[in-house]
């Protein structure tokens, strides 16, 4: 799903990335896999206080490698801020297919970028994600960042956890679940920034994915 630089964790709270993020709902984290040359529909409602945002995506895999996609994000309260925030364009490159993945992306028209490798294990029965890489602006120096989310795959519920951070410290956390029914899944997260007093926010999404012909 993509997501821009808004404080919310479906614009990218995780990591604080101002670009784009193709991750497996809930989480931020830039995983290694792709759509298979599938197509992903996304649709993502956040609330933080008294902000409440949405957003729509769609991911169209172009052969088993390659992801292009698209988002677009509103913000619908408080009443005094409502607005279309933009649009984002991302791509991931799968270099290892399913193990080592390259993605990056940024908001159309605006000057905020990024750029992420990324690696999924299985390790015991768990999920492991990591992605690493630099966020930045034209008119600013790169700031390293990075992700890591660690999931359980269940027979009903994928339980997971995730981390994000700089150099410096870890800015974020995520606990999230995932429920899949054919090829559909539900997503619910719960998530805040370390030591800034901001409220905690809560994402639910919605994932339809189509598979390829």
């Amino acid at each position: 799903m993509v997501r821009t630089g808004r404080r919310l964790i479906l614009l990218g709270v995780m990591i604080g990335l101002p670009g784009l993020s193709l991750a497996a709902r809930p989480f931020a984290t830039q995983d290694a896999g792709t759509t298979g040359g599938g197509t992903e529909l996304e649709a993502v409602l956040d609330v933080a206080g008294a902000q409440l945002c949405s957003g729509l995506g769609f991911t169209q895999g172009l052969g088993p490698r390659l992801d292009l996609a698209l988002g677009v994000c509103f913000t619908h309260a408080p009443a005094g801020e409502r607005s279309f925030d933009g649009t984002v364009l991302g791509a991931k490159f799968a270099l290892l297919p399913g193990l080592l993945s390259l993605a990056g992306g940024g908001e159309a028209g605006r000057a905020a970028r990024n750029l992420e490798l990324a690696c999924t294990r299985e390790l015991a029965g768990l999920t492991l994600d990591l992605s690493a890489g630099a966020a930045w602006e034209l008119s600013r120096e790169p700031e390293p960042v990075w992700g890591l989310a660690l999931c359980r795959p269940g027979r009903a519920l994928d339980l997971g956890l995730e981390l994000g951070g700089d150099l410096k410290r870890t800015q974020n956390w995520l606990v999230g679940l995932r429920r899949s029914i054919g090829t559909a899944s539900l997503d619910a997260g719960l998530g805040g920034a370390f030591g800034d007093g901001s409220s905690l926010a809560v994402t639910a999404g919605l994932t339809l994915g189509l598979a390829a012909h």
